[in-house]
Formats: C-alpha cells, structure tokens, sequence
C-alpha cells in the first residue's frame, strides 16, 4: 500500500486581526509559528500554548527538533492535532 504525503496548514485569528498561531503539518513534521512555549513534553504527548489556547499533538516518538522564541517543529509519528482548555483536548 502506498503511503500518500500531505500538507495542512491552519490558521487561527486574533481579536484584532492580526494572525496568531499557524501550523503547518507535512508528514510526520509539524511547525508551530506563534508559540508561548511547551508545557508539556513526552514521546507520545507535546502540549504547546499558543495565542489562541493550548494545542496538544499527540503520536509516537514524538520530539522537538527545534525551538526559537517564535517557532516550533516537532518530529515524529504525528497522529491527531486537538486545540482546547488546559490539557490540550476539547
């Protein structure tokens, strides 16, 4: 069976209109703009605050691979992206 490569990119608004957190998500990369740092870290869990509330990636050998004071790029078998409240579910 061929695995199929695939590009998302999400963007998340301010209140004021000026754009917030964006992500971009290809393969088994993610790349966070926007961030406000890692509050949680684990092989199979990385919940960011972002401008917009918490976003939490969920997979398997998950790590960061960098980190500036404006982006972020995850590595790993990403499975599911969830935006929500402190835990970084909905």
């Amino acid at each position: 069976m061929k695995k199929h490569r695939f590009k998302t990119e999400l963007i998340s608004p301010l209140s004021d209109g000026a754009f917030g957190t964006r992500l971009s998500l290809t393969g088994n990369t993610l790349l966070m703009e926007n961030h406000r740092g890692i509050t949680e870290l684990g092989s199979e869990r990385i919940v960011i605050s972002g401008s917009d509330g918490n976003l939490c990636v969920w997979g398997e050998g998950l790590r960061v691979e960098a980190m500036t004071e404006h982006q972020l790029l995850i590595r790993g078998k990403i499975q599911s992206v969830d935006f929500g409240g402190e835990n970084g579910s909905k």
